[in-house]
């Protein structure tokens, strides 16, 4: 064997021993010596005794949206305002009368509608009774004639005809003078106060404060937003909830001028794109919808949270208890005779507490500080 191999085979033992001694299990303990000397019962131990363990995800400032929302305006060609009837930040349901207006009436004519109906009717009625006389006086000649010469036969044609026509001119006569009818009743309801109605349950906003009454009016004009209450939805920047995920049930509490209100939250659930009215939802965005559709109406921040992990009856330390050497995690407890021994320790941790895999022993002493 040549002496290069020698000394590589000689590099590979001695790795291998000294691998071997260094190695530590993750259930490795090891007994410390401390350069202090203080009495060993003053350190501060905890018992390892199982408990709860819980991490949060949580969305800061997530702010208010309406993924659906319509400006309305009367639909005549022109109108006076009345009134609002409702105010800024209003709930509303589906058919609820938003504001009154009225559109311009002209009672002259009106009248001369009515006076046309007048000459029409009377002009009807002559003409069929003109028509029922005409058909009537040609039965009569039919009857004195005999009804087997081709002059009767003519005759009877004839009458067929007239039948025919007096059938048409009363059915199209009857529509006609309806038609003025209802013109008339359209203009007449066009005195009486109108409405423009809510076209969902939704929360009202942008009432114009410069209307006044008898303002006019047209369509072109916005009078009133209303906001889809079924679209709303609190959304954020998908970075940092990475603890959030699609369907997860959350709590939310509001926030008002920076501050936010802990004593009070409300349950939500986190949608997806899919679960948003006319997928509206931008990737990248997280989306909370609230239980109660209500609280929208008061609301334009919030913080959102939410247990991402919640275990039973596991071993959870303070964090304070653990020590960290790069991916390393160990404690220190003192066994039975006072002795300190440093315990090598694998687990995950919320910021507070360690909830810990392997490592531990119920009842074990473990040192805080």
């Amino acid at each position: 064997m040549s002496k290069g191999y020698k000394i590589l085979g000689l590099a590979i033992v001695s790795f291998l021993f000294i691998a071997l001694f260094t190695f530590r299990p993750v259930n490795a303990s090891e007994e410390v010596t401390l350069k202090d000397t203080v009495n060993k019962s003053s350190y501060k131990t905890i018992e390892a005794v199982r408990g709860d363990y819980t991490e949060k995800g949580a969305v800061m400032n997530a702010e208010l949206t309406f993924l659906r929302n319509d400006g309305l305006a009367i639909k005549e060609s022109e109108g006076t305002f009345i009134e609002y009837l409702v105010t800024d930040g209003q709930m509303v349901k589906k058919g609820d009368e938003l504001l009154s207006y009225r559109i311009p009436f002209d009672s002259i004519a009106v009248e001369e509608k009515k006076l046309a109906l007048e000459l029409n009717q009377k002009s009807y009625e002559a003409e069929l009774m003109r028509r029922e006389t005409e058909i009537a006086d040609n039965r009569n000649s039919l009857m004195m004639k005999d009804h087997t010469t081709i002059e009767a036969q003519i005759l009877n044609l004839r009458i067929t005809k007239l039948e025919i026509g007096y059938d048409q001119f009363k059915y199209q006569g009857e529509k006609n003078i309806e038609a003025m009818k209802e013109t008339i009743e359209e203009m007449k309801l066009s005195s009486e106060i109108k409405y423009i109605y809510a076209p969902y349950d939704g929360v009202v906003y942008n009432l114009d404060e410069r209307l006044i009454e008898d303002q006019s009016i047209n369509p072109y004009m916005e009078l009133i937003r209303i906001y889809d209450i079924q679209s709303a939805v609190l959304y954020a920047q998908e970075v940092g909830a990475n603890k959030l995920w699609y369907n997860q049930e959350v709590s939310v509490s509001m926030v008002s001028n920076r501050q936010e209100n802990k004593g009070i939250t409300y349950p939500g659930k986190v949608i997806s794109m899919d679960s948003v009215l006319d997928n509206k939802a931008n990737t990248g965005m997280i989306f909370i919808k609230l239980d109660d559709e209500s609280l929208y109406s008061n609301i334009s921040k919030a913080n959102i949270t939410a247990d991402a992990v919640h275990v039973h009856d596991v071993f959870v330390l303070p964090l304070k208890a653990v020590n960290f050497n790069n991916e390393v995690r160990y404690i220190y407890y003192l066994d039975e005779t006072g002795d300190i021994h440093k315990q090598y320790i694998t687990g995950r941790n919320n910021g507070v507490d360690m909830w810990v895999y392997e490592g531990l022993t119920e009842g074990q002493k473990i040192i805080v500080d």
